[in-house]
């Protein structure tokens, strides 16, 4: 049953990076003025604080970044915003 936690974590944790990824692309590609631009920017950022906030956690409880298929220098803020 442990393997089907981290696999839940891992799978959760790749899925929310690829789309925070995604939104900070969909943002690059928005003109400067235009609505969509800051949705994609708040979307972006809604992900940027998920994710941070796994990783501190996996800090705090003593978890390798690697358990959840993490760079070990993995910055979510560089990734994501």
């Amino acid at each position: 049953m442990e393997d089907t936690y981290k696999n839940y974590l891992r799978d959760a944790v790749f899925h929310l990076v690829e789309a925070g990824r995604d939104a900070r692309r969909k943002a690059s590609l928005c003109a400067e003025t235009s609505e969509s631009l800051m949705f994609e920017k708040g979307r972006a950022f809604a992900y940027y604080e998920v994710i941070d906030y796994l990783v501190q956690q996996l800090e705090a409880f003593g978890i390798e970044r690697s358990a959840v298929d993490l760079d070990a220098n993995f910055d979510a803020a560089r990734e994501l915003l």
